[in-house]
């Protein structure tokens, strides 16, 4: 008995039978057979097309077993093989990579000049072989039926034309031609001819055929551009004339075939001669070219023909596609793997347990294949889209998400507010709506702020009141434009990113955030610093205790974001511990909200901080209050002598130290300094009332020094002669005077010659004032 094969060996198998199969495909009448295949299962994957075509070739839908029954109540017949197919089952893994600046792309540094990293989520391709089946495979409830061939029809043709038209890239013209020719594609013209006269079939055919080559045509100059900007890139090979010809021939026959026009069938007839001796490469990428070109042709015929029928009104009830028709057989053809359904943004695979039709939609409750309902669940509209995630109670958790949304909906004469400041903050959303641009992705500016954005290197446009812009290649651009600019919102956020880490950025968020006059909170969190261990993550009880206080300047501002719903601030408080631990916002910096951090609540323009403690928020009135200065911080370390004692010299002013809690006590003898303390302490500063101090600083000032000493005082020398001819003196003034000629005078300095200094070879700074 032969071994069971493992998941790798089986995905080998399956890929090594896709190369014989390509191998194959052009040696026979298997190449119209894998076209046909092919456009009804366009947005697969080569691979995928290829299975199908070589398993079953005349399949039309296909999904899974548990597909089939649980979401259509389709059962596969007994003795049915399984059509082998390849699905995709990437996972998720967090690695190290370096931090790079959003604008150079550079890896960023920190302090130390090393290289900083981040944690990132990445995502790991995986495949493995999984089974579908046909809706032939099945029986069960009858599925709508595929639309009618398009022949016949007039209306219908006209119609069809203006979708294909509308779908080229370039106009497309009925003219007269030669008979030998159906059409053409103009290169240097850019349109197409189509000649009249043809059948509806033919014309369709032709029609087709000629916007394929538009399309192939446009590709290949576009990568010939991205090889002569690339110099290291191999030069791009041209395809010839044969191969074009049959990609584009290859595209009409597999178009033509899912809207079932019978075109030619000798017209693939060489397809045997031009695939011999070609490598796999290289029949592998024609393949996927017409893969590729039929599945873009046929969703935009799709959606174009929705438009035109919509536009004239026309009634083709019975013409409509099953794509249209059957949003579950769309999503069956648009899931690979069957009943393996993936929702963007979740992990994993979801199989549809419910259904529910709301104000003429159809929407779909989805639990997950591997956890169950041990899981949350999440709801898709009819394309698959999310709706709504972490669903507990079934359809009720979409009334009320619809009911919620409806009363948000209801304030929409409420300004659109921004969790980043607006680069130029006089001109706003509405002020740009109103002129007429309303392209959400430029943001509005002035021309002075544009002038200053363009100096620094970004990129602004000029805006136009017919909502179209321009960019501004130099400077004339912006001084000639008499409207509003804007600059992309990409580029400003980028920008925001990289200023983020500057001090002054948490001091303009904070700023801003104080200034809005909408609702909002913010966030703070201590500085990082061993200074603070003290304080982290300490409740507020264990704080006093030592002494210290909750102070602003300990703190950065990390976040803030507006709130539009009405609760209590205890239920905001509550509401943001739990969002800010379990569900924080995707640009939110900080760490999870924790002890010893601050919630700032602006609401009705007055602001209130509460401190995360232990076990409850309290909250702080003067958290925002400036810190008091400390006169122990500001000491010069000079000590000035008085007769009640000796005070350090410290640099505040009378004003700061009775705001500090310190009051008058006494003066030096000369005046020339105030003794101020606070029943404990005390503190010398300077008397800048002192009038001694005043005349000495009109009458000698010395290239801005004071030298202290007050000409009208008795001098030592004095004092001696006082004293020898029996006039009593004071001892205070003897010891004034003997300090005061410690330092010299005004005149002693002047009489001094002067020194001569070396010139200074360094060039003044910027602004400097040049001596005449």
């Amino acid at each position: 008995m032969a071994e069971k094969q493992n998941p790798k060996e089986r995905l080998k198998e399956i890929t090594d039978s896709i190369e014989i199969g390509i191998k194959e495909l052009f040696e026979s009448d298997k190449y119209k057979s894998y076209l046909q295949t092919m456009s009804r299962f366009h947005k697969y994957s080569l691979n995928n097309t290829l299975l199908i075509s070589m398993q079953k070739p005349d399949a039309t839908l296909v999904a899974g077993f548990n597909k089939w029954r649980d979401g259509f109540s389709r059962f596969v017949k007994k003795g049915e093989k399984g059509i082998k197919i390849i699905a995709p089952t990437p996972y998720k893994i967090k690695e190290e990579r370096e931090k790079l600046d959003p604008l150079t792309k550079a890896p960023l540094l920190d302090v130390n000049g090393k290289v900083q990293t981040e944690e990132v989520e990445v995502q790991i391709p995986m495949f493995r072989v999984v089974s579908v089946f046909d809706v032939s495979q099945t029986e069960g409830e009858p599925l709508p039926t595929l639309a009618s061939d398009l022949t016949g029809n007039v209306k219908q043709f006209d119609v069809f034309m203006e979708a294909i038209k509308r779908t080229a890239p370039v106009p497309i013209e009925i003219m007269p031609l030669p008979k030998d020719t159906d059409g053409y594609y103009h290169t240097e013209e850019k349109r197409i001819a189509i000649r009249e006269g043809m059948s509806e079939v033919q014309t369709i055919s032709a029609a087709i055929h000629e916007v394929a080559h538009s399309l192939l045509h446009n590709r290949e100059m576009e990568k010939e551009l991205q090889a002569q900007q690339d110099e290291t890139a191999n030069p791009n090979k041209p395809k010839n004339r044969n191969t074009e010809e049959v990609e584009a021939e290859s595209i009409s026959f597999a178009v033509c075939s899912y809207y079932g026009i019978q075109t030619a069938e000798n017209s693939l007839g060489y397809i045997a001669s031009w695939s011999k001796g070609k490598e796999l490469a290289e029949l592998r990428a024609s393949l996927e070219t017409i893969n590729k070109t039929s599945s873009e042709l046929i969703t935009g015929i799709d959606t174009h023909f929705a438009e035109i029928i919509k536009e004239r009104g026309i009634d083709l009830t019975a013409e409509i596609s099953v794509l249209e028709q059957a949003p579950d057989l769309n999503k069956v053809q648009i899931t690979e793997d069957g009943y393996n359904i993936e929702v963007d943004g979740h992990i994993g695979t979801w199989y549809v347990i419910d259904t529910e039709v709301v104000d003429s939609t159809k929407y779909y409750l989805l639990e997950h294949e591997e956890h169950g309902d041990g899981a949350a669940c999440i709801i898709v509209d009819g394309d698959g889209k999310l709706v709504l995630d972490d669903v507990w109670n079934g359809f009720d958790d979409l009334k009320e998400h619809f009911e919620s949304r409806a009363a948000e909906e209801q304030r929409i004469d409420e300004p659109v507010q921004h969790d980043y400041p607006m680069p130029d903050p006089t001109v706003s959303i509405d002020d740009r709506n109103a002129y007429g641009y309303t392209d959400h992705e430029l943001l509005p500016l002035s021309k002075e702020r544009a002038a200053e954005l363009w100096e620094q290197d970004l990129t602004v446009y000029l805006l136009y009141e017919d909502n179209t812009e321009a960019m501004a290649f130099d400077r004339e651009d912006i001084d000639n434009h008499d409207g509003l600019f804007g600059i992309e919102k990409t580029d400003w956020l980028d920008l925001q990113e990289h200023e983020g880490d500057s001090k002054s950025s948490p001091d303009m968020s904070e700023q801003l955030f104080l200034e809005r006059t909408d609702n909002a909170f913010a966030i703070y969190q201590l500085k990082d610093g061993a200074e603070l261990r003290d304080y982290r993550f300490e409740g507020l009880d264990w704080i006093n205790s030592k002494g210290l206080t909750v102070e602003h300047d300990n703190y950065n501002f990390v976040y803030s974001e507006p709130f539009t719903n009405y609760v209590t601030q205890r239920d905001r408080l509550e509401e943001l511990w739990d969002r800010f631990n379990n569900d924080h916002p995707a640009d939110f910096k900080g760490h999870s909200l924790s002890v010893s951090d601050i919630v700032a609540i602006k609401q009705d323009s007055v602001v209130t901080y509460h401190y995360c403690d232990s076990f409850d928020f309290v909250e702080l009135p003067k958290f925002a209050e400036p810190t008091p200065l400390v006169p122990d911080s500001y000491v010069t370390g000079e000590k000035i002598d008085t007769p009640r004692g000796r005070f350090s010299l410290t640099t505040m002013t009378k004003e700061q130290m009775e705001q500090a809690g310190y009051g008058y006590h006494h003066s030096s003898d000369n005046g020339a300094y105030l003794i101020m303390g606070n029943g404990t302490r005390a503190f010398a500063i300077v008397n800048e009332d002192n009038p001694l101090r005043t005349a000495e600083l009109s009458t000698e000032q010395n290239y801005n020094q004071i030298d202290g000493i007050i000409n009208n005082e008795p001098t030592v020398a004095e004092l001696e002669e006082q004293s020898k001819s029996g006039t009593p003196i004071s001892l205070m003034d003897l010891l004034a005077a003997t300090r005061r000629e410690e330092k010299q005078s005004v005149m002693e300095q002047l009489a001094k010659p002067p020194q001569t200094q070396e010139k200074s070879k360094k060039a003044p700074l910027k602004g400097a004032e040049m001596e005449l």
